[in-house]
């Protein structure tokens, strides 16, 4: 029996047949794996884009809180410091008030009292009276005066 057999010849080329298709599929299995790779590679860059989106947003909106949260405490702050401000005063203008008022004439304070009376009462006029007084003083000092006649004029 020689060793070139049908039956060997074709033992050989199906082992070679199986062997080329063996060398086929694993190179398909590795360019299969190259291009998957490359995908899930493109699906978690993908799912990082939301991601660091969503942890500049928490960022954000954090500073952002905290910030309000600063000028309001700042606004409370300066609210009670303008407060206490205003009490003091008027504190201050009372105190004020009654030494000028121990100081005035008896009649006086007496008419200056009942003035003030109906100046609370009537507001609106008192301020027309005002600024009528007010007005007349400016137009006093910005309508140029007719020449005057000096001695040598005369």
């Amino acid at each position: 029996m020689s060793t070139s057999s049908p039956e060997v010849t074709r033992s050989a080329a199906v082992g070679t047949s199986l062997s080329n298709a063996s060398r086929g599929i694993r190179e398909g299995i590795a360019h299969g794996r190259e291009r998957l790779a490359g995908k899930v590679e493109a699906v978690a860059h993908k799912a990082k884009v939301p991601a660091a989106v969503k942890d500049a947003w928490s960022g954000t909106k954090d500073t952002v809180q905290d910030k309000i949260g600063h000028m309001t405490r700042q606004l409370h702050d300066g609210t009670e410091a303008v407060q206490d401000s205003a009490s003091g005063l008027t504190r201050q203008a009372r105190e004020l008030t009654e030494q000028a008022r121990a100081q005035v004439p008896e009649p006086v304070a007496g008419r200056v009292g009942q003035l003030t009376q109906v100046v609370r009462q009537r507001p609106a006029p008192a301020a027309a009276i005002v600024l009528v007084v007010l007005a007349l003083l400016l137009l006093r000092r910005w309508i140029p005066r007719n020449h005057r006649p000096t001695p040598a004029d005369q």
